[in-house]
Formats: C-alpha cells, sequence, structure tokens
C-alpha cells in the first residue's frame, strides 16, 4: 500500500512539472485507482500508468504534439517517474555505467531538440535535465578532489624517501599528471571507452577487449553525449596509476624510463583493463564481476606494475645487507607522509563514493553517502589494527605502521564498497587488507625486492582481498539494487529494499534475463550473492578470474615494459648517482637548500652540491676569503 502510494505521488509531481497535467483533476481521479490498490503487491509502475483515465490527460496531448516539446501522460518515460520514488528499486540503474552513458546520449538529443526549436536557456529545465546536470556537477567535483591526491602522492613518497631525491620524486609526480593527460586524451579514452554500441534489445554490442573509437574525443558529438565529466574522471584514475608505480621505483630510476613506462601504462595498459571492467562492452562487465572503484582494475593492477618494476630495477644500495637481511633506509620527513596521508584520505572518499557517478535521486545519493561512510569506516579500521600490530612487532605506537594501516583498509574496500555492509568492513574485510599487506611486505623482502613506499603491497594485497570479498560478503539488498534489479526479466526478483535477505519463495531457480551480464543470462539471483548471504559461489569464481586476469595482464605487459629498458641499459641511474643524489646530478641541484652531502660526493659533482650563501653579505664574505 505505502509503494503504491510512493508511486502515485511521483506520477503526480511527475505530470506536473514536465506534461503539464492538471494536478486537481488528476487528484479527484485518484480513488479511481483503489482498484489497482487491491493488487499492488503485483502491480508495476507501468501497470499503473496504464489505469489513469484517459480524459485527464486528453486536453494536453494536442498542445504537447503541436509544441514537440512535451510528451502525454500515455508517454511517461518510466525511468522520470521511478527517479524521485526513494521505495523504486529501478533508480538503481542510475549507478551503473552503461544506463548512465544512456541516459547522457538521451538528454543530449533533447537539448538539442530544445534548442533547434527557439527555446531559451533561461526557460524552465525538466527534471531530467535538472538530474543531468546535477550529475554532471558531482563528478567534476568528485573527479577535482581526486585529482589532488597527486599532491598527497607528492608529499608522501618524497617525505618517505631521502632528501637527496625530493626534487627527482616531485617533478616525476608533475609529469603524471601532464603525461598521463596527453595520452588519455590521445589513446586512453578510445581504447577505455570508445566504439560503446547496443544492439536492438538494448544490451551492449560492442567489442569486448578494448574500445575502437573518440580517439582524442572526436567526434565532439560523441563525447558530448557521454559528457566531458566522465572523460575528466576517468582520466584522474588513470593518473593514478603511474603515480602508485613511482613509489616502488624512487630513487634509482632514470627519467627518461620514468616517462617511457607512464605514458605505455597510462594509455595503454590500464585503458585496456578498464575496458574489460567498466566499459558495457567489456568482457568482464558481461560476466557480471564487480569491481565498483577499481579494487582490481587500478590497485591490483598498480600493485602488480610496481612489482615488476621493482624487480627489474634491483635494490637500492645499502637497503640489503651482505647476509641478505634488510637494513633498511629511513624516510627523511615523516610530517611530510603524514599530512600526505591525510590529503590521502580525503581525496578517497570522493574516488569511490564518486564512481557511482550520479547523485540524483534517493538511491543515487544514499548510496553514494554510504560509500563515503564506508571508506572512512575502512580507514579508521585498517589505521588502528595497523598500529596494535606495529605495539606487538615493535614494542611502541608506530606512525609508519598507522600510515600504512590507514592506506590498506580504504584500498580494501574500493572494490565492495557498494554491496557489502558498514559492520563487514569495519571488522573484517579492512582487517584481512592491512594483514595483506603486511603478508606481501614479507613475501616482498624475502625475494629481496626492494619497493620503498611498499606500493606493490600496499596496492595489490589489499585490492586483492577487496575483489575477492564480494564473493562472500556481497549482500543481497545491495548488490540486487546496485546490478540487479530493473533489467528485463529480473525486475524487483530480487532483494528489495524493505531489507529481505531471500529470495521469494517460488523463485529460488528462476533464470533470468540480465541482458547487459551476456555470460551470466541463465543464472539466478543467488549466483550473485556473497557465500555467507546464501549465494552459489558463482560470483566468488568470477571475482577470482577477474583478479587473475589482472594479475596476469599486469605482469605480462610490464615485464615488456620494464626489462627491455634494463637489457638496453636506459633503466636505473649509474652508481655514482645514486649515491650522489639524482637531484643534484639530473635535475641542477637538490630540493632543500640545507641539503649538502659533499663528503660523500665525487670530485666531479662537489661544486654542484656547496651550499647557496643565504644573504648577500655571507656571498660578499665568501668573495672576500678568494685570493
Amino acid at each position: 500500500m505505502v509503494r503504491l502510494w510512493w508511486y502515485l505521488a511521483a506520477v503526480a509531481a511527475t505530470a506536473a512539472n514536465e506534461y503539464n497535467i492538471d494536478v486537481e483533476k488528476l487528484a479527484a481521479r485518484v480513488r479511481e485507482l483503489e482498484a489497482v490498490v487491491s493488487h499492488a503487491g503485483s502491480a508495476t509502475i507501468q501497470e499503473i500508468v496504464q489505469e489513469v483515465p484517459a480524459d485527464v490527460v486528453s486536453s494536453q496531448k494536442k498542445a504537447a504534439s503541436n509544441s514537440g516539446s512535451r510528451r502525454s501522460l500515455g508517454e511517461i518515460d518510466v525511468e522520470s517517474v521511478n527517479m524521485g520514488n526513494p521505495q523504486d528499486l529501478g533508480a538503481a540503474r542510475r549507478t551503473s555505467f552503461h544506463y548512465h552513458s544512456m541516459r547522457h546520449r538521451i538528454m543530449k538529443e533533447r537539448q538539442e531538440r530544445r534548442y533547434s526549436q527557439g527555446r531559451r536557456l533561461d526557460e524552465a529545465v525538466s527534471f531530467d535535465e535538472f538530474c543531468w546536470s546535477l550529475d554532471n556537477v558531482w563528478v567534476v567535483v568528485a573527479g577535482l578532489i581526486c585529482f589532488f591526491l597527486q599532491g598527497g602522492f607528492a608529499m608522501l613518497e618524497s617525505g618517505g624517501c631521502r632528501a637527496k631525491n625530493a626534487k627527482n620524486i616531485l617533478l616525476k609526480n608533475l609529469m603524471d599528471a601532464c603525461v598521463g593527460g596527453l595520452v588519455y586524451y590521445v589513446f586512453g579514452w578510445g581504447l577505455a571507452h570508445g566504439g560503446e554500441t547496443t544492439n536492438e534489445k538494448g544490451a551492449p554490442d560492442g567489442k569486448t577487449f578494448l574500445g575502437d573509437g573518440q580517439f582524442m574525443l572526436l567526434p565532439h558529438r560523441n563525447i558530448e553525449a557521454y559528457g566531458y565529466h566522465l572523460f575528466f574522471f576517468n582520466y584522474v584514475f588513470a593518473a593514478t596509476i603511474a603515480t602508485i608505480v613511482s613509489g616502488a621505483v624512487a630513487e634509482r630510476i632514470q627519467f627518461r624510463a620514468y616517462m617511457i613506462y607512464s605514458v605505455i601504462l597510462t594509455g595503454f595498459v590500464y585503458p585496456i583493463c578498464s575496458h574489460w571492467i567498466w566499459s558495457p562492452d567489456g568482457f568482464l562487465y558481461r560476466a557480471g564481476v564487480v569491481d565498483f572503484a577499481g579494487g582490481g582494475a587500478v590497485h591490483a593492477l598498480s600493485g602488480v606494475a610496481a612489482l615488476m618494476g621493482a624487480m627489474a630495477l634491483g635494490p637500492r644500495e645499502g637497503y640489503f645487507g651482505d647476509d641478505g637481511k634488510v637494513k633498511g633506509i629511513k624516510a627523511h620527513d615523516m610530517a611530510l607522509m603524514a599530512i600526505g596521508l591525510f590529503i590521502f584520505w580525503f581525496g578517497f572518499i570522493p574516488f569511490n563514493s564518486g564512481s557511482g557517478l550520479s547523485m540524483c535521486g534517493y538511491f543515487a545519493a544514499n548510496l553514494t553517502s554510504r560509500i563515503a561512510v564506508i571508506t572512512t569506516i575502512g580507514g579508521c579500521s585498517g589505521g588502528i589494527v595497523s598500529l596494535l600490530w606495529g605495539v606487538v612487532v615493535e614494542g611502541y605506537s608506530s606512525l609508519e605502521y598507522a600510515l600504512v594501516g590507514t592506506l590498506a583498509g580504504m584500498v580494501a574496500v574500493c572494490s565492495c564498497c557498494a554491496v557489502v555492509d558498514v559492520w563487514a568492513i569495519f571488522w573484517i574485510i579492512s582487517p584481512l587488507g592491512v594483514a595483506s599487506y603486511w603478508a606481501c611486505e614479507w613475501a616482498r623482502k624475502k625475494c629481496m625486492i626492494d619497493d620503498p613506499l611498499g606500493a606493490s603491497s600496499l596496492h595489490f594485497g589489499p585490492g586483492a582481498v577487496g575483489m575477492i570479498a564480494v564473493g562472500f560478503f556481497a549482500s543481497p539488498r545491495f548488490i540486487s539494487d546496485v546490478y540487479l534489479n530493473g533489467w528485463d526479466g529480473a525486475k524487483d526478483r530480487c532483494a528489495d529494499m524493505d531489507g529481505l535477505t531471500e529470495v521469494p519463495d517460488g523463485d529460488e531457480n528462476v533464470e533470468g534475463d540480465f541482458i547487459f551480464y551476456k555470460y551470466r543470462k541463465n543464472d539466478g539471483c543467488r549466483d550473485f550473492y556473497g557465500i555467507f548471504f546464501g549465494g552459489s559461489g558463482k560470483q566468488l569464481g568470477w571475482q577470482i578470474v577477474a583478479l587473475g586476469l589482472f594479475t596476469i595482464w599486469g605482469v605480462v605487459t610490464c615485464f615488456f615494459i620494464f626489462y627491455p629498458m634494463k637489457w638496453l641499459g636506459i633503466l636505473r641511474v649509474s652508481l655514482e648517482d645514486e649515491r650522489v643524489g639524482i637531484d643534484i646530478v639530473h635535475h641542477g641541484g637538490p630540493c632543500y637548500e640545507w641539503y649538502s652531502p659533499v663528503s660523500a660526493l665525487p670530485e666531479a659533482h662537489v661544486e654542484k652540491a656547496l651550499p647557496v650563501p643565504e644573504t648577500v653579505e655571507d656571498e660578499n664574505k665568501e668573495n672576500e676569503d678568494e685570493p
């Protein structure tokens, strides 16, 4: 009963605002719909719309057909009605990329019709147009905050390494943003989302391995149909990949080698991988794999790339002792690292919550805010668990342990944040992410691989935990809302918004027509649920397959990126340059004026390392002392 009246309220509001319906006249006929109330449990919104008496809108049809800018109530787009309905599970579709892009294409066509008919820009807009604008603004703002992650990377990495290489690290982070933007504009976007098409049923029908259009954002009409905001948000993700790897290859990679791998990783390796999982045409998307904010496509992939780069480069001088045990190299500025961590935390929240691509409507707004809470709770849990582990291992409260734990806790959230409960994140998933980080660190050191920032362990381990956690903890309510309900043949059959955690009696073995999940079209609802919530285990299998593909793709492609440069002798700086510091030898001087380790320098570089006079008087005094 309550649900039906929500539908009626939505119909009335939409009719009043968009279709010029006389609300009073419509209200007078509401009681005629009481017959519909009797079968509310099985009625759909389409059926309710069809029950509205024709004479309520008969006077509007002629005006609508003459203006060309309005539709009759009989032609009401059900999506626009559902969008404002907090009980309607169909609104969940607005959180997926393919529906978002399809709605944008429709809105673009409507805008073109508006302007071709001479309608002024200051005229009142429809609810759909308002949602289009709201989603654009939200995604751009989320992307802007995520872009500031580059500042967090710069501070965390430069503070975590030695002062003699700080300028080199800062320059590399700047070039990640610059070069990443260029190559993603020329190649990346086209490989990730170009050439997406649909068949006569509206299902994706493009290439499953990589995109093949919209390079350099051409033609403009196509990218405008998607929305420039989606390009911007995806570019920020792509630039993050190269920056993550930067921490693993710090203090010993040549700058030209860094530029080469940054171009290939941002322009080719990552976009193809993202096509698999986030393009409606991608084969992992069609298989129903859940990687909501990139725990696999971003973090696991970049962790593998970081490991391959560190292996190809070899350890820094002095990191391992003659006995093979870790001697370690201390960070030069923990304060800088701590500030970088808070920037990370600030950026991680829209990194995850912005991946829904929408804020319009009850469901989208609620999903976005819930993911923000989950991301924050994940960081809290990870920081506390790692701090306690540091007390056990080191015997004191360690800032270093707390920093990496907080990051690991948030990385573990990325894949599963939209489909799991908050309690699962705090008590299980984020702590397991921290444990996976320390396990990977132990294995890395045993293999004598030097990763100055622990980037490979920090991103691959927790990222893998988040991917696999979907197979165990995916709640029927959340995975149905975000990924299943509303598809043709599966409408509201899976768990509903009222908190049901089981498929209604008699539907356990019903096959669904999940037209967007081509490889799962004969699966039932339970095949998408986590094992701990009654799932069949199929979703866990697909999650593991996807994680394995991300890993293999990263290993193979990055092997052919780093090792040919090693064989050509252009990957690593010389031992002399490493001892002196890359800043002094390759970038015109140290980052800090107080840093000048003259005693450690060969004679050829002593002059560059001499301290700069702080005042004019000091410089004059030095000149007077000269013979």
